[in-house]
């Protein structure tokens, strides 16, 4: 497979799957990216959250968490607060309402995976995750390769 056919693969699956998202969540009144937070601080719901453990577990962009966080607390499925001893940090805790479309939210996740994958066999699954989570860690690698300080002064890098 070409980098170029890989690529676009992988756009056109996200393509897809963000359309998906935002048919099968029509009656959600939450957007791909809040369902994919909430489903994230759903996992454990009696856990505290932050936005950096947020952003250190998931990978996703202070911005989008930021964002996807905001629609959430506007929305009524969480809330947030201040630390006591730390007033620059704040906790993300679920509301009632977010524990009561808990339900529902995994019925979307399970006919998502099964959409997903139909046709797939388990050890295709497997092999496409450790692909993808290698481009990942590729790409994060390059990110902070890109983004590091570099202490070469002289030019010939």
């Amino acid at each position: 497979m070409t980098d170029d056919r890989l690529i676009s693969l992988l756009k056109q699956a996200n393509i897809f799957l963000d359309q998906y998202e935002r048919e099968a969540l029509r009656g959600f009144e939450i957007t791909p990216a809040q369902s994919h937070m909430l489903n994230y601080l759903l996992k454990f719901p009696e856990q505290t959250y932050s936005a950096t453990d947020i952003r250190l577990d998931t990978g996703v962009s202070k911005a989008a968490i930021s964002s996807s966080l905001k629609g959430l607390k506007q929305k009524g499925y969480i809330t947030i607060r201040q630390v006591p001893e730390d007033e620059r940090k704040k906790e993300i805790l679920l509301t009632s309402k977010a524990l009561d479309i808990r339900r529902r939210m995994d019925e979307h996740m399970r006919r998502r995976r099964e959409c997903l994958c139909r046709g797939i066999s388990r050890e295709e699954l497997e092999t496409m995750e450790d692909g993808l989570e290698k481009i990942v860690d590729n790409m994060k690698q390059e990110h902070i390769r890109r983004n590091s300080y570099d202490t070469n002064t002289d030019g010939t890098d």
